[in-house]
């Protein structure tokens, strides 16, 4: 709205309405849906933010040098994700420390620290909530993650998210039944159930 209200009628206007249209194309564009394939957000710090098979997707914006990731589920928006950089004079500071502080002294309140556990949660995090929202600051080393979550839709998860992921770390086991540890007893042979090996 600003640049509409500073561009003249005529080429500066159709600028400005050329580069909307650009940014809504992108926007668009940016629609990461997790289906039955794999994406690229599975090597990036997002992974573990979304699942596949639930009637999840994923759509980015960029402003101001700020990546701001948008989550739906079942056709709902109900988390968006801000990567900031962390830099002198930044709008978090220079490193996780003053970027937590910025949000105790906002709050009030110390958060909660919670520990990386590599399998759901892949980097440190501080939290804070009330009843509506869930709120996680992400320490990313140069850059901070600040995730906004509904809650009512969090507490739901587990009910929203019906297909699980599948290990791809274990053994198929069809191969295990095939594949015998060192050392492990042999099968026994199988049962004589014409009575072939019957003495008689």
């Amino acid at each position: 709205k600003p640049l509409y209200a500073k561009a003249q009628p005529g080429p500066a206007y159709n600028r400005v309405a050329s580069a909307e249209a650009e940014a809504v194309a992108a926007f668009r564009n940016s629609r990461v849906p997790f289906d039955n394939l794999p994406t690229g957000v599975d090597s990036t710090p997002l992974r573990g933010e979304y699942s596949y098979r639930n009637q999840e997707l994923m759509m980015k914006i960029t402003r101001k040098g700020v990546n701001r990731y948008f989550f739906f589920i079942k056709g709902k928006m109900w988390k968006f994700y801000d990567e900031v950089p962390l830099k002198e004079n930044g709008p978090l500071g220079k490193d996780f420390a003053e970027a937590r502080k910025k949000y105790d002294d906002a709050f009030r309140v110390l958060g909660r620290n919670v520990d990386a556990d590599f399998k759901d949660r892949n980097y440190n995090e501080v939290d804070w909530q009330d009843a509506t929202t869930h709120l996680r600051v992400i320490d990313r080393n140069i850059t901070v993650g600040i995730v906004y979550e509904e809650r009512a839709t969090l507490n739901q998860l587990a009910s929203l998210r019906t297909n699980k992921a599948v290990d791809t770390d274990t053994v198929d086991p069809d191969i295990a039944a095939l594949v015998r540890p060192p050392g492990a007893p042999s099968a026994p042979p199988p049962a004589d159930t014409k009575g072939k090996n019957k003495k008689k």
